[in-house]
Order: structure tokens, then sequence, then C-alpha cells
């Protein structure tokens, strides 16, 4: 009985390997999460494939170092999240908390200008028009703008700015980074103000 049940788990990683490989569910270097296991894809195999992990997206999603094999048969079992498939980019959001009686406006203009001084994000919508194009023969998904936005939103006795805009996910971490730096130069200079409990 043992017997039977590992050879029906390798048939059923191999078929589910044949799927993965016709399908195109995903393939090397895809940012791939599954199971709640989330990494680059490394290597495919006949029976399984392996991730590069990557942290959670509080961490910034950077490589852990560890890699991890995955049985092919996962695709079957559980839903699989393909972060590049379509195209190599994602919606990011940052939050900048200011203060009610803060220039909204002032600060939003400063905010804009940061985030398009940024020289990642500067190319990536026309970048991501393009991947749209290529792949709306094949996927019903329609943007009609591509291009960094904030929200402004009343939180009890602040206002919440939220930055949204395109990126890379392996460029994540970096893109925050600049841009928080900035921000806190802005602040330092005294242009515009952040909250404070």
């Amino acid at each position: 009985a043992g017997i039977a049940i590992a050879v029906k788990e390798i048939i059923f990683d191999f078929f589910a390997g044949i799927y993965i490989n016709t399908k195109k569910t995903f393939e090397l270097e895809d940012r791939v999460e599954v199971n709640g296991i989330k990494g680059d894809v490394v290597n495919i195999r006949s029976l399984g494939f392996e991730m590069l992990e990557v942290g959670d997206r509080i961490n910034g999603e950077q490589s852990t170092g560890r890699i991890i094999h995955i049985p092919n048969s996962f695709v079957f079992l559980y839903p699989l999240k393909n972060y590049t498939k379509a195209f190599k980019y994602v919606w990011d959001e940052i939050t900048v908390e200011i203060p009610l009686d803060a220039d909204v406006e002032k600060t939003k203009d400063i905010l804009y200008d940061i985030v398009g001084e940024n020289e990642i994000l500067k190319t990536t919508p026309k970048k991501m028009e393009d991947a749209v194009a290529d792949v709306t023969a094949e996927y019903r998904i329609y943007y009609n703008y591509l291009e960094p936005i904030i929200y402004t939103r009343v939180n009890n006795n602040h206002i919440e700015l939220s930055v949204r805009f395109l990126v890379h996910p392996k460029k994540m971490r970096n893109v925050e980074n600049d841009i928080w730096i900035k921000i806190l130069n802005e602040y330092q200079n005294r242009k515009i103000t952040l909250y404070k409990e």
C-alpha cells in the first residue's frame, strides 16, 4: 500500500510537470507563491521545482538564501500566484501620514516630484503599457492609468497619503528605500510635515 501511494505521488508530480511545461504556468526567474511559500523559480524538473525563497511583504520580499523544493503536484493542489507572468510589474504603495492642518496639495506635489525623479520608476509606465498591449489578447487585463497616483484619506486625527506606483517586485525594496530617504530629507528641510502621535 505504501509503495502504491508513493508511486501515485510520483506519477501525479510527473504529469503536473508536463502541465507546467506545456501551459507555461511559470518559467525560470518568475516570482511565484504557492501554499504560502514565495520565491523566485531557479530550477524546474520533471517531478518538482525549486525556488529561492523571499521574505514577506513587510520585510521587503528579499531573498532569505534558502532553496525550497516544491513538488509539481502543488500546482493542482493549491492556488498559484505568479507575480511576473503577464508582465513584470506590480502595484506598490507607501503611506505617508501628515497632520490634519498640513498643506495637503503642497505635500502631494513634493511626493509626486520624489516618485517622478526615481530612476527605476521613470520608465516603468511605458514598459507596463507595452506589456499590457502584448497580453490583452490572452488576458482580459485593462489599465486606464499607469502613472503614479496619490490617494487621500482622513484617519481619525491625521491624513494618510497613499502613494501608489508600478515597480518590479525584485526592485521594490530599493525603490521604497529611495523614496523614504527623500521624504525624510524634505521633512528635515521643513518642506513637508509628518504626523507625530
